[in-house]
């Protein structure tokens, strides 16, 4: 346990030399829309995942888009350590008015975290610690519609608490995760009077089978709620608190493969606290889109594992049965096939129990035909 605050040090002081950090864009690794899991992916494996955001509003007669697509690629450096590239590929905010006016970033940003998880705490909850660096690559940093980010320094670092129900089989019951964050931009001379705000996820994950065809039901809740502001905040696009509800469906196409849709319902928005005389009195009440659209492609290679042999006595005869590895290290969402691995243990040894049988009937009809020469 002494590595946590060891790392937690390094992560929080290292971060202040990096670029740009941005809440809550495109997790990759076991993550949903925008909560994560504290679970690594194992270790040697490599994720690759692309992102998709968009949203459409209407002002008057004006109608504005907000794409954004991205890629990331995850590697289990080791049992306990996860390392993410993030790159944000391209950034729209189509037919704004004002100073927006063709604000696209091709690309965005890119972004580099690390995760620290898979530490139980009382047998009950799995712990993990996230910290993302970005490095910003756009012309344009604070983009409308979007979460505030500013050009400066800033630091980032989220708590990750994760309840499996099953913790053999992970993927086929009841998951809860819960992500608490703070974030420093570090957008002001004096880092103590800079603006910062504290992240909010949580997300509820259940199985849904349906005949031959496996999906998971998401619902996630996520926010930023800003503690202070720097001064001359007001110029900002989008600085206010929001809260937002998510319903996702995950469509297990096969172990490795996972497509994942959902949509974002705005349930809160803090106070109007900005207005940027660059935008038209009827754009300043709209920070941020009433829902958005969103979707997940990852892939986890298989990973390929030569099973354990172990010696079984059966009848007095040694026989060597497969053993499976644990489920968690056969990829993502993978299980092992235990009425598969019985089937064929038993049909197995039902053969040699056979075999044993014949032998034993040829022994003891050559042992009553030695009897009766001898009695004859």
């Amino acid at each position: 346990m002494r590595k946590i605050p060891l790392l937690f040090l390094i992560v929080a002081l290292v971060s202040l030399w990096v670029d740009d950090i941005r809440a809550d864009q495109f997790m990759g690794g076991f993550s949903y829309q925008y909560t994560t899991s504290a679970k690594t992916i194992p270790q040697g494996a490599w994720m690759l995942r692309s992102h998709s955001r968009a949203t459409s509003i209407s002002i008057g007669s004006s109608s504005i888009t907000n794409v954004t697509l991205a890629s990331s690629l995850n590697y289990g450096a080791l049992k306990n350590l996860e390392l993410e590239l993030t790159s944000i590929l391209y950034q729209d905010v189509n037919n704004p008015v004002g100073s927006i006016a063709g604000s696209s970033n091709k690309p965005d940003g890119g972004y580099f975290r690390w995760k620290y998880g898979n530490i139980p705490l009382f047998n009950l909850i799995t712990f993990g610690i996230l910290g993302s660096l970005r490095s910003s690559m756009g012309d344009y940093a604070d983009v409308y519609l979007e979460p505030y980010y500013s050009e400066a320094y800033a630091a980032e670092i989220d708590y990750l608490f994760s309840y499996f129900h099953d913790k053999n089989y992970p993927d086929q019951a009841l998951q809860i995760h819960y992500n608490l964050g703070y974030i420093n931009y570090n957008d002001s001379e004096d880092i103590f009077s800079s603006t910062d705000a504290i992240k909010a996820n949580l997300a509820l994950s259940y199985p849904l089978p349906f005949r031959k065809v496996y999906f998971d039901f998401i619902l996630e809740s996520h926010g930023l709620f800003f503690r202070q502001y720097r001064d001359g905040y007001k110029s900002s696009y989008s600085i206010e608190d929001y809260a937002y509800l998510t319903s996702s469906l995950v469509w297990k196409i096969t172990p490795s493969w996972r497509l994942m849709g959902g949509i974002d319902f705005l349930v809160y928005q803090g106070e109007e606290m900005t207005n940027p005389s660059s935008l038209p009195r009827a754009y300043r009440d709209t920070n941020y889109p009433s829902y958005r659209v969103s979707y997940k492609l990852s892939w986890l290679p298989f990973i390929k594992q030569r099973p354990k042999r172990r010696i079984r006595l059966v009848e007095e005869e040694s026989v060597t049965v497969m053993e499976p590895m644990p489920g968690e290290k056969l990829g993502i969402g993978q299980q092992y096939d235990w009425k598969g691995f019985l089937q064929n243990e038993f049909d197995y040894v039902q053969e040699n129990l056979r075999k044993i049988r014949e032998e034993r009937k040829k022994l003891e009809e050559q042992q009553k035909e030695e009897a009766k020469k001898k009695t004859g």
